[in-house]
This record gives C-alpha cells, sequence and structure tokens, in this order.
C-alpha cells in the first residue's frame, strides 16, 4: 500500500507542474491532500487541503468533476480537526472544515447530485463543533438521500458516517454496508478502513453479513 501511495502521489507532482487551469489544479490538489494523509504526512496534508480550500474559493468557477477532489479535500481537513498531532494543526483543519462546508453549499446549488454528501460534511462539522444530534440527524439525511443519488459513492459514504451515530449491531452492519459498497467500487482503502471498523465494533473476528431489515432501517 505505501508503495502505491508514492507513485500516486509522483504522479500528482508530475500532473501538478503540469496543470494550466484552475480547475485542474484544485482537483489535483484535492486528491494529493487526501494521498498524503494516508501516506502519514499529516503536515503536507493539512497544507495541501488549506491550499485546495484556498483555490476553491477564489476559483470563478468549478466543474461536475470537482466533487470528487472537494470531498477528498474535505474529508482531509476533518480527520486531521480530530487527528492532528498538535494543537494548533487541529484547530486549523476544523476552521477550514467550516469554510469548505461553504464550498460544498454554493457547489451544491450549482449540481444538485452534491446534495448527499454536502449532509454527510454537514453531520461532520456539526461533529467537531460538539453537536452530535444535528450530526446525527444530518447523517441519516444523506444515508436516505444516498438510495436514490446518481452518485454511486454516495451510498457507502453515507452509511460509514451514519454508523458513527450508531452503536451496537445497527453500527456494525451500516459499516458492514459501507465495506460492501466500497469493494464493489474498487475503493480498496475504504473498504478495508471500514471492514477492520466494522470488526472492531462487533467484537468478531469477521463482521456479520448486513440485512435487509437493516438496510431499511438505517436508509430512515
Amino acid at each position: 500500500m505505501q508503495a502505491r501511495l508514492a507513485q500516486a502521489l509522483e504522479r500528482l507532482g508530475e500532473a501538478g507542474s503540469l496543470a494550466t487551469d484552475k480547475l485542474t489544479e484544485i482537483n489535483i490538489v484535492g486528491v494529493r491532500a487526501l494521498a498524503l494523509l494516508r501516506d502519514g504526512q499529516a503536515d503536507a496534508a493539512l497544507a495541501e487541503a488549506l491550499r485546495g480550500l484556498e483555490l476553491a474559493e477564489r476559483a470563478p468557477s468549478t466543474s461536475y468533476f470537482s466533487l470528487l477532489p472537494y470531498g477528498f479535500a474535505m474529508e482531509t481537513l476533518v480527520r486531521l480537526a480530530v487527528e492532528a498531532g498538535q494543537p494548533e494543526a487541529r484547530t486549523q483543519a476544523g476552521a477550514g472544515a467550516a469554510r469548505m462546508l461553504k464550498v460544498f453549499g454554493q457547489y451544491t446549488r450549482l449540481f444538485p447530485v452534491a446534495r448527499v454528501q454536502l449532509a454527510i460534511w454537514t453531520g461532520a462539522v456539526a461533529e467537531l463543533a460538539g453537536r452530535g444530534a444535528d450530526a446525527r440527524r444530518a447523517w441519516r439525511r444523506a444515508a436516505q438521500a444516498a438510495t436514490c443519488s446518481q452518485v454511486p459513492l454516495d451510498v457507502p459514504m453515507a452509511q460509514r458516517w451514519l454508523a458513527r451515530g450508531l452503536a451496537g449491531d445497527e453500527r456494525t452492519a451500516a459499516l458492514t454496508r459501507a465495506a460492501e459498497g466500497y469493494a464493489a467500487l474498487g475503493y480498496r482503502f475504504e473498504a478495508d478502513e471500514a471492514r477492520s471498523a466494522a470488526v472492531a465494533a462487533s467484537g468478531a473476528s469477521t463482521p456479520p453479513v448486513a440485512t435487509k431489515d437493516s438496510d431499511e432501517r438505517m436508509a430512515t
């Protein structure tokens, strides 16, 4: 995994040097931020995510294809707001996440297809602010909207974040659904992460299979 990340970062660096417009640059920066975080380069990841945020805030236009890179930058900021080693870095990341949420709101007005991710990140920012009930409501809304979304990634993403507000078997089932959904789309890192979280939540060596009944419960 580390070798693949190093190769990806090298290629992203090469692509960034060839970018000739701001939209392409924003997209590359968002992807690179999350790759740096997964490579254990927290300081560099924060700097890259904040650079992507500033580019997005100043961009005169955007693109449908920016949804995924925006999400990568946002996830980087949300995670570092909790996981960064230094308090100053956590504060920077948390403030950046709140600003990036505004960018998502503007983006969603242009591209309603982003509404599931807007709900996910609304919940994440609420959780960072200590508003747990608001976070859980946003994640339930995201899970419900994901059932009729045209973005395949929305379903496992919504289940992964929904699980943060659940406990016991319901948490395990949501994480299992997330792992299965990510795996079906070829998102190996996310699938492994969700699968490991499901195992930890269940206290078993392998997570249980999600059932239709629990699927319906999670979406309501």
